[in-house]
């Protein structure tokens, strides 16, 4: 399948010399941020697939009515990042900031293998927030955000159900030969 991610220029010299890059959270400039997400998404994330690994690719796919699909082109990459640019603005400012390069991947993992997919905005939804708290009730965040990590403990795939929805999946590893292209960031529209 194909993904799209945005990594540092130091991700990809280490992809070019050890032909593999195993990312670590202890290691992550968000990390110290949002512990105690991050290792609740390497926790499922390990239970799932059975895997032992300190880090996760966050890279983007879609769903389209509910039904993951790859994203198939740069151009597609932009329109979808776009479109959701309410959603991503924040994230995009850091990736330009550091000036991220974006990767398209072609990976094959195995049928057994889950990428934890869930809509972007879910994603942000469960992550603390001053912001959260204020725009949401608490009971109904709390209960909200309580169903969408028991997806994701469980494995099951979630999207918003709209036409198209920025799914964000995770990856174990990036190797050398899953990069199909690599791409300048570019600023929102």
């Amino acid at each position: 399948m194909k993904f799209w991610t945005i990594q540092s220029q130091e991700v990809l010299d280490i992809i070019e010399k050890e032909e593999v890059y195993h990312p670590q959270f202890s290691k992550s400039q968000y990390y110290k941020k949002y512990s105690e997400l991050y290792d609740f998404m390497l926790r499922s994330f390990n239970n799932i697939n059975k895997f032992d690994c300190k880090g996760l690719i966050f890279a983007f796919c879609i769903s389209i009515k509910d039904v993951i699909c790859p994203i198939r082109n740069v151009e597609d990459f932009r329109y979808f990042i776009n479109i959701n640019k309410d959603e991503v603005i924040c994230l995009w400012d850091e990736f330009l900031k550091n000036n991220g390069m974006i990767l398209e991947l072609e990976i094959e993992l195995g049928n057994e293998f889950n990428d934890l997919a869930l809509s972007f905005n879910d994603f942000q939804y469960i992550m603390p927030s001053p912001v959260n708290e204020i725009l949401f009730d608490p009971y109904t965040y709390k209960i909200n955000c309580d169903k969408i990590r028991s997806n994701i403990e469980k494995g099951i795939i979630m999207s918003s159900g709209d036409s198209y929805d920025l799914i964000q999946s995770h990856l174990p590893y990036i190797k050398k030969s899953d990069i199909k292209n690599v791409y300048k960031i570019f600023e929102l529209d």
